[in-house]
């Protein structure tokens, strides 16, 4: 049996490396299950493919004879790292956005101004975006056992405030009249007026 075996951890869509201690001078042999099977390497140390799943591997030493050694499992967990949720925000011009992620229980929260790359904006569920005037973007993953998924990307849709104009109508003293007012992007009101004697 291989002196040391340590089970590995690794991040989804990554590579593991399994190098058991082996008795010097012993002929190795790697499976893909517990028995059965045909070995399919005998180096001192495999690499897996990438993985996606939890994986178990088995390994062999023959030392001195021509009796193989029971197998030992080496387990590759293989952490997976979901998308957090969240949605997009609207506010208007001038305004902060407070956006809120929802993750794993458990597992970091981050904010980023790009969609890869860049640094963190901040390490919490809820990131509060500094006063806008434009339509931006913000993009949030979670870190889980050190690995970290892809980013979501979260939208704040920024409207402009309205204004407003008065129309400023000429009216004589027992006679009537209206006041326009034009809202934008609304649309217009009309207020009537009159007057006395």
């Amino acid at each position: 049996v291989a002196s040391t075996v340590t089970n590995v951890q690794i991040c989804s869509g990554q590579t593991a490396t399994l190098a058991p201690t082996f008795i010097s001078g012993s002929t190795k042999k790697w499976y893909t299950s517990s028995t059965g099977g045909t070995s399919f390497s005998s180096s001192s140390s495999f690499t897996t493919p990438i993985l996606t799943a939890n994986t178990s591997y088995w390994v062999t030493q023959t030392s001195g004879s021509t009796c193989e050694s029971v197998r030992t499992q080496i387990d590759v967990t293989v952490i997976n790292s979901t998308i957090p949720t969240s949605n997009n925000v609207q506010i208007c011009s001038g305004q902060t956005a407070t956006l809120i992620a929802t993750g794993t229980s458990g597992a970091t929260i981050n904010w980023y101004s790009v969609s890869t790359g860049g640094t963190v904006l901040a390490s919490a569920s809820t990131y509060t975006s500094p006063i806008l005037s434009a339509n931006s973007s913000y993009w949030v993953s979670q870190t889980i056992s050190g690995c970290e998924s892809s980013r979501l990307k979260v939208d704040v849709v920024v409207n402009n405030l309205p204004t407003i104009t008065l129309s400023t109508p000429t009216i004589c003293v027992n006679s009537s009249s209206t006041i326009v007012a034009n809202v934008s992007p609304v649309g217009s009101y009309t207020y009537p007026i009159v007057t006395g004697k």
